[in-house]
């Protein structure tokens, strides 16, 4: 890849910054500020950000098809990230400044409306940002090499969101004004990230608009799912993304309420992971250009497994913790760039067969199923914990009964590494020459 087009790849890359602040904000922070802090109902928080989410699942494929066929003089994909990056900003901003003085329905109609901007931004930036890699180049080592910087964008925005952001509520408390604080800081990130993203892609290649099909609609979506290695991408999608729901909502309940450590190792925890993340590229990239993909993302998926069951076992054991983060960050950082770069593949070999650019509608049905199964996810979350017992509400003294403990060590633990096996178990259906 020229320099040039290195350039452009990383620019392209950056667009992960102001993704990873919001996402994991709201994917680690939000399910418990909402009630311990907001004093919410577990299921009813659940219902709402499952809610947000198959509505998110429900306008993606249209939003990829539109991203595809409207051009304007900022090209096809940037005016709609301009816009979702902008929205996604101004949710972080609402949803945590939620008035905890004001009556019930009204914290849960503000929670309500304030998640489903952020859903309706995030899939606007998301989708069109998905589209683009096979637009900035056409070789699939070098995009392996754009999503290894795309996960190093990734991981500042996640550690910024879920290591200073805890070491923040820590400091401050995790109480209304620490959660404020929390949301206008973060919200700014992700306003500057947005700006930087939009105006450093001015300078990808600008593709002509694909012809209709005249087939119609229906026939392009049949296509697609006769597209064998665009359907395993989008089963194994399916099975990681509804573990990882349970995990990353359930991870600031499992440090505080199992494990027993405060915020402050909250940050540590995920500053680990990140690092370990961002370090560990390198050896991911060399390892899928010397065995393949499909066996990269092998030891990936059972490394990330194995690990995520061990948080089941950590009673209070801050150095256990650490070296958990660490293994988490060096696995997870191979499944997340990994599982990434198949789907320009995937776009790439559906262009070399039809003749078609497509990006957007791929783009837009992989993440139908990203946000479908992390919404099923934390919607049976919120019901499992209600079930169990879960207390509302972070009064003085306030303790998690035997129930509500086992729950989150299900939800944060031991489902996400049974869904990470039966990812092993679809990965093996992937073609080993993609």
């Amino acid at each position: 890849m020229s320099k040039r087009a290195g350039a452009r790849g990383i620019a392209w890359a950056s667009g992960a910054f102001p993704q990873a602040i919001a996402f994991n904000a709201f994917a680690v922070l939000f399910f418990r500020y909402l009630t311990d802090t907001v004093g919410l109902e577990a299921a009813l928080v659940g219902t709402i950000i499952g809610a947000s989410k198959f509505y998110d699942a429900l306008i993606a494929p249209g939003i990829g098809h539109l991203t595809d066929r409207i051009d304007t003089p900022m090209g096809r994909r940037r005016p709609w990230m301009l816009a979702g990056g902008l929205a996604m900003a101004a949710s972080l901003v609402a949803c945590f400044n939620i008035p905890v003085e004001a009556s019930y329905a009204a914290r849960m109609a503000w929670a309500a409306a304030g998640y489903f901007a952020f859903a309706t931004g995030y899939m606007v930036f998301a989708i069109p940002w998905l589209a683009m890699p096979p637009e900035v180049t056409p070789s699939v080592q070098a995009r392996t090499g754009m999503m290894a910087w795309r996960v190093a964008f990734s991981s500042v925005g996640q550690g910024l969101a879920t290591s200073i952001g805890p070491m923040l509520l820590a400091a401050v408390g995790a109480g209304a004004m620490g959660y404020g604080l929390l949301g206008w800081g973060l919200g700014g990130l992700c306003f500057c990230g947005t700006l930087i993203t939009v105006i450093a892609t001015r300078g990808v290649a600008r593709t002509a608009l694909p012809a209709r099909s005249p087939a119609g609609e229906r026939a392009q979506w049949r296509s697609l799912l006769a597209n064998r290695p665009f359907v395993t991408l989008l089963s194994l999608k399916a099975a990681l993304y509804f573990g990882l729901g349970f995990n990353g909502a359930a991870l600031a309940m499992l440090t505080r309420w199992v494990i027993g450590v405060s915020d402050y190792w909250l940050g540590i925890f995920t500053l680990a992971l990140v690092a370990m993340s961002l370090l560990s590229q390198p050896g991911w990239v060399w390892l899928a250009g010397r065995f393949g993909k499909r066996r990269a993302l092998t030891v990936a998926f059972a490394g990330l497994a194995s690990f995520h069951l061990t948080l089941a076992f950590n009673a209070d054991s801050t150095a256990l913790l650490v070296a958990q983060a660490c293994a988490l960050g060096v696995f997870g950082g191979g499944v997340y760039m990994l599982t990434q770069s198949l789907l320009p593949d995937v776009i790439e070999h559906d262009a070399k067969l039809t003749g078609r650019q497509r990006g957007g509608l791929f783009a837009g049905a992989v993440s139908f199923l990203e946000t479908a199964s992390s919404a099923l996810a934390i919607f049976v979350m919120g019901l499992m914990l209600s079930v169990f017992g879960y207390v509302e509400g972070m009064t003085p003294g306030t303790e998690q009964p035997a129930s509500a403990r086992l729950a989150i060590i299900l939800c944060g633990a031991v489902i996400p590494a049974c869904f990470e096996l039966i990812s092993l178990t679809i990965l093996r259906k992937l073609d080993p020459d993609l």
